[in-house]
């Protein structure tokens, strides 16, 4: 142990200096972030990722697990939603570390910093083994970690962001297992490992996008190692058995969950969209198309990685450099950026139809990310090449790229003024300043490597001359980070005041809280969960996953809705009901430097939560039911006409007593894989049907004084108990659908996986 720890520490050291320089420019692009000076703008990141992660920590202090949400939609599955990252071990990590003093915006952004920090890291380990040259190890990191990509909307829409971080290190982690023939399982049980905290992120599509590079990579490493197809397929199904194995854990209960919701039928012309054309001109021109600038790898990154294409033919023998590599990185761009375009591009159509998982998500442009990524990686192929070559052939590559850069900038600039009412008003300031840089990093391409006077004191001209190329390549990375900060940085949109203004607490929230109620419909008034936010019980949410029961409920009549759904406050802008009391407004909106219209009124026509019927309607189209004008929610209730009902259901003539408690809890008795509401007391003269204002969705289990009940489906998609005369106590309980059978197989798979990997020593061949 002793000797391994000896041979790390002296495997690391001569990179320690390139991982210091890039975490101070992480901390020269973050640090108002890190100081506390300044905040992320308004966006998914506050109201979606931080709300979420904010209910998740409150209930893990609580020594609760987040299973189940009364804040959003009416409630709904918290734990079965992706994007809620419940199973992630670094929110996990973070949620544990902030317990002290909560869980605040800072954490999540912090968070958020930290994941950049780690693709640039990663980044920087795939390339140093794909060049073993560490200053073009770290310009890949810096193009790919504080390149236009990541520091547009993944750092805002975080599940993104923490999912593709890690395939730099997936990749690396392929490399090393391909590259021991002899014993390549435990390198390769990593990557699954690895490859299965990407899929716990909570980013499906990225996910996506992460396998199948993994999966190109891998069998391009295998059949340029020429193995046999046995072994290719054979260590391939190891690795993706591993992966799953992890994944298993939050997948199954989101497949569970994803039947339920709107996006469970999605058609072709909902996932095709991409980006325009057009925005591939900010490869050259960041922020000419809009405020994000996610296609932008800087111009000298461009160049370079055109570099290595064009000079791939030239590699010395001795090089550690590949052509292949080059190629493929090459193909890979172009494959992502053509399919990044959608239907647009044609190529996605044939994808979409052959390529599992294309069909479940939509907005393509989310695969730049892929193109950022391999120029990030020919960027530094393109360096290292450069830094090798002598004068004479690094200049006859030199002379292709700026006549190609000519050709581009020639186009471009005849097509500017043609395109002025889609792009920036100050693209002539863009324009001037690009051509500027291209004009810089072509010239220290043509004339760097000379001796200059700082390697003058050198005693050898060979070592004059490698100090002279060293000097000029930290000039083209010195290049790249000016670029970065100035066409990438401002894409953070920072906000120039503390992350300590989120979350006020206005003063209609006390109120609702004051006023005995039942659940809020906030109406889209503010782009936030509210429910998680403040602890209220809110009709509508922001997460994607929409369950498709509210969706058909949203086609009711607004008081039928509100009645069935137990909605005693509404927010909106005027009374558009005759039964709206307003209580406040205009309200003040939680989000920092927003104004709003919206006042705040108590509906007086709300059912209680659970409710006692006596009136049954049995039939198979319970929607049709729920749009007779004649339909009486108070009174009536609209069962399947499969229901078993007691008999003898008749109205009492004394008014049943109900008793229910308005925050739900769970016990702690409990095993983590439940969830249960406070009991509810019945006392009834004559038999009936109770109605619950809950979901009836998979996983809801009722007792009846102890005893197990069955749940029916009442108005469409509520719970309902049959309830015989006399005091009773009904408590419903719900476990999550596939956890525990997740949680089963991943230990199983992972089991036979470390086993495997520990005994089992091939040797890989090509037969």
């Amino acid at each position: 142990m002793r000797r391994l720890l000896r041979n790390t520490q002296y495997a690391i050291r001569p990179h320690l200096i390139y991982l210091l320089l890039w975490t101070i420019l992480c901390l020269l692009f973050f640090g108002s972030l890190v100081s506390g000076a300044a905040r992320l703008p308004n966006s998914d990141l506050s109201g979606q990722f931080h709300t979420f992660a904010l209910f998740q920590a409150r209930q893990m202090a609580d020594g609760r697990f987040p299973l189940w949400s009364p804040g959003s939609y009416g409630g709904f599955p918290f734990a079965a939603d992706t994007q809620a990252a419940v199973f992630y071990p670094v929110r996990l990590a973070a949620i544990l570390l902030s317990l002290p003093w909560g869980f605040s915006f800072y954490v999540l952004e912090m968070e958020g910093v930290f994941h950049v920090w780690l693709a640039g890291l990663f980044t920087y380990l795939l390339a140093w083994d794909i060049t073993r040259r560490r200053l073009p190890a770290l310009t890949a990191g810096i193009v790919f970690g504080l390149g236009g990509y990541l520091l547009s909307y993944p750092l805002l829409q975080l599940a993104l962001l923490e999912t593709v971080v890690w395939l730099p290190l997936v990749l690396w982690l392929l490399r090393r297992g391909v590259a021991r023939r002899e014993r390549p399982l435990p390198w390769f049980l990593a990557a699954g490992l690895v490859l299965g905290v990407a899929a716990l992120a909570g980013h499906p599509q990225t996910f996506l996008h992460v396998s199948y590079m993994a999966a190109a990579y891998y069998l391009f490493l295998a059949i340029r190692a020429r193995w046999g197809w046995r072994w290719v397929f054979g260590l391939g199904a190891f690795i993706g058995l591993t992966a799953v194995g992890i994944a298993l854990i939050a997948w199954l209960p989101a497949w569970h969950y994803l039947q339920l919701t709107v996006r469970s039928r999605v058609d072709y012309a909902f996932v095709s969209g991409g980006q325009p054309l057009l925005n591939y001109l900010q490869l050259f021109l960041p922020g000419v198309r809009s405020l994000w600038p996610p296609e932008y790898v800087t111009i000298t990154a461009v160049i370079l990685a055109l570099f290595a294409f064009l000079g791939r033919r030239h590699i010395p023998p001795s090089s550690i450099l590949r052509r292949s590599e080059i190629l493929f990185w090459a193909i890979t761009a172009v494959v992502a950026a053509w399919l990044a375009l959608g239907d647009a591009g044609i190529l996605f159509e044939a994808v979409y139809r052959l390529a599992p998982g294309f069909a479940f998500f939509r907005q393509q442009e989310r695969l730049v990310g892929l193109v950022s990524f391999s120029l990030a990686l020919l960027a530094g192929q393109g360096l290292a090449l450069w830094l090798e070559l002598e004068a004479a052939q690094r200049r006859a590559i030199v002379r292709p790229v700026v006549w190609t850069a000519a050709v581009v900038w020639l186009v471009i600039s005849f097509a500017l003024p043609f395109i002025r009412p889609v792009i920036a008003e100050n693209w002539p300031i863009i324009w001037l300043r690009q051509i500027g840089i291209t004009a810089v990093a072509l010239g220290i391409l043509w004339r760097g490597g000379r001796a200059n006077k700082f390697a003058a004191t050198a005693a050898k001209p060979a070592l004059r001359f490698a100090q002279g190329r060293l000097f000029a390549g930290l000039l083209l990375v010195g290049l790249i980070v000016v670029e970065l900060f100035l066409g990438a940085r401002p894409a953070l949109n920072l906000q120039p005041e503390s992350p300590a203004v989120f979350w006020p607490q206005p003063d209609w929230v006390a109120q609702i809280r004051a006023d005995n109620p039942g659940r809020l419909d906030s109406r889209g008034a503010f782009h936030a969960n509210l429910g998680e936010l403040y602890g209220l019980e809110d009709a509508r949410g922001i997460s994607p996953l929409k369950p498709r029961l509210l969706e058909r409920y949203e086609q009711l009549p607004r008081p039928l809705r509100w009645q069935l759904l137990n909605v005693t406050h509404v927010l909106a802008q005027g009374p558009i009901e005759p039964a709206l009391v307003e209580m406040a407004g205009p309200i003040a909106s939680p989000l920092p430097g927003e104004e709003t219209a919206f006042r705040l009124y108590r509906f007086t026509g709300a059912l209680p939560r659970a409710w006692m019927v006596y009136q049954p309607i049995l039939t198979a189209d319970p929607f049709a039911a729920l749009q007779d004008p004649a339909f009486d929610p108070a009174a009536q209730v609209i069962l399947p006409d499969t229901a078993d009902l007691p008999e003898n259901i008749t109205s009492p003539n004394i008014q049943p007593v109900i008793t229910t408690h308005r925050q739900p809890t769970t016990e702690h008795r409990l095993p983590i894989t439940s969830y249960q509401l406070p009991p509810i007391e019945i006392t009834t003269e004559t038999p009936g049907i109770l109605v619950i204002s809950q979901w009836a969705f998979p996983g809801w289990q009722a007792r009846l004084d102890g005893a197990p009940v069955p749940l029916l489906a009442a108005n469409g998609g509520l719970q309902a108990v049959a309830i015989p005369a006399g005091q009773h106590t009904v408590t419903l309980t719900y476990t999550l659908p596939g956890l525990k059978t997740g949680v089963f197989l991943a230990a199983l798979v992972w089991l036979a996986a470390v086993l495997l990997a520990w005994r089992w020593r091939p040797v890989v061949g090509n037969r």
